[in-house]
């Protein structure tokens, strides 16, 4: 439902319907993207696209890039056009966004716990670029959950290319572990986001 800034409304959903996934992306408000293009995401298309979500038993993972996009959420909850629990996935450090640091990721974590509720949700976090580890072990502290990967980052470490998406969540285990926490399996993940099978 994103990632291509130049789809039609249409086509940015023709796979929620047509493969039903357990989860897809739901990016709840408009930016500027990388300084190059609009990335909208208008009212209208988030009811519509809300709609064909629950037609299809698909969660929305609702990606917020600024603290506006949580009050969206919000607004959208209190209507209806969303159900909770809600999934959050703050994404930080992209340009025109919300800086990846722990300043900012707790700033998103108190206005989710100000307009949703604590205990009313389900986060995770990513960090693009120089601010990844930092996020990731400040959303491992926080008690959160983490996304991984390169859809995010090409980088594993500076000047050094990633290999795989594995060489990122192998990294992201040890973290987890060495943190005292457990890495969830698959079904213990689903139980988490209450997705349904």
């Amino acid at each position: 439902t994103s990632g291509d800034i130049y789809a039609t409304d249409e086509t940015r959903v023709l796979h929620v319907k047509e493969l039903k996934p357990e989860m897809a992306s739901y990016d709840c408000g408009s930016m500027n993207w990388l300084n190059f293009g609009l990335f909208l995401n208008s009212p209208k298309f988030l009811e519509e696209c809300a709609a064909i979500f629950k037609e299809n038993n698909v969660k929305p993972e609702i990606e917020c890039f600024d603290p506006g996009m949580i009050g969206n959420a919000a607004y959208y909850l209190k209507k209806g056009v969303l159900e909770g629990p809600l999934h959050f996935q703050f994404c930080m450090g992209c340009a025109n966004g919300i800086p990846g640091s722990l300043k900012n990721l707790l700033f998103m974590k108190e206005t989710a716990d100000q307009l949703i509720g604590k205990g009313n949700y389900t986060w995770s976090s990513f960090g693009v670029g120089h601010s990844a580890m930092e996020v990731m072990y400040a959303s491992i502290a926080l008690g959160g959950n983490i996304r991984v990967g390169m859809e995010d980052n090409v980088m594993y470490s500076k000047g050094v290319l990633a290999e795989s998406n594995a060489q990122f969540v192998e990294r992201a285990a040890r973290v987890i572990k060495e943190f005292g926490c457990e890495v969830a399996t698959p079904d213990e993940a689903r139980q988490i986001l209450g997705l349904k099978k």
